[in-house]
């Protein structure tokens, strides 16, 4: 048994016991937290009686099916949660790699189809461009692989 290896293991048992201590706190204060959201109690509140400092707001922040809030990292559940909503509602609690999350829908943006009809042409051009560029290293990783190399170093003296 090598000890830098046990070692190596030992770190990556505690790092995940300490992530899943962390995640079950944070369920059992999520709990806490539903049962406000449950009595129609705004935001704001939540946020104002958070005495530790742990529930934070973020009402200004719009984003779309492709990006996502500031911090949170691309999250299409969190997303997709968001876009289900109707103006006014209040989602489920969304788990995350990054926390709990409760979502309420403040304004929704319609689809504009004269701006989509702008960027179609860019829309197919990137696609293309995409698809292009999957053909050709696809293409070229199959002549690396039956490639019948010989090495001739030799006759150039290298």
């Amino acid at each position: 048994m090598c000890l830098l290896g046990g070692a190596k293991v030992l770190n990556i048992i505690e790092s995940r016991l300490k992530t899943e201590k962390r995640k079950e706190d944070a369920l059992n204060f999520a709990v806490s937290i539903q049962a406000k959201i449950d009595q129609d109690m705004p935001f704001k509140r939540i946020v104002n009686e958070d005495d530790q400092g742990i529930v934070r707001l973020d009402s200004t922040e719009q984003f779309s099916m492709v990006s996502s809030p500031r911090g949170l990292g691309l999250d299409h559940i969190f997303n997709a949660t968001a876009f289900s909503l109707n103006i006014g509602q209040v989602s489920k609690k969304v788990e995350t790699n990054r926390g709990i999350y409760w979502q309420q829908l403040l304004e929704k943006t319609p689809f504009d189809s004269s701006q989509y009809m702008i960027q179609k042409e860019m829309i197919r051009q990137r696609l293309l461009s995409r698809k292009k560029s999957q053909v050709f290293t696809t293409w070229y990783e199959y002549l690396k692989e039956n490639a019948d190399i010989e090495d001739n170093r030799k006759f150039f003296n290298l």
